[in-house]
């Protein structure tokens, strides 16, 4: 079994997507944990990078977000949002299809 919420562990999905995101916390209201409800209601992996890590700024998120990538098969596609203002509304396999069709 894939667990739903996984904490980079730096694998691509079995559908050659693998969805991804930096938080180091919460926040203050429910943004982040609505995200992470439709990660769950579309049954998607979303690694979330820099949990419990200090803030210190967006340099950080980006240099994680690179490091992650690195990690992952070339042909991997990487969809990285934002952990409190996305809320997915369809399975990664639809995203994957919109993505390879542009």
């Amino acid at each position: 079994n894939t667990p739903l919420v996984d904490w980079g562990n730096g694998k691509c999905g079995k559908d050659g997507i693998v969805a991804v995101t930096y938080a180091s916390h919460g926040g203050k209201d429910d943004r982040f944990c609505r995200a992470v409800e439709s990660s769950l209601r579309q049954n998607i992996p979303w690694e979330i990078l820099g949990w419990g890590v200090k803030w210190q700024g967006l340099s950080q998120k980006l240099q994680a977000s690179l490091d992650y990538a690195k990690t992952l098969d070339p042909h991997c596609i990487l969809l990285f949002s934002d952990a409190f203002d996305v809320l997915f509304t369809q399975g990664l396999q639809p995203i994957k299809k919109s993505f390879q069709s542009a």
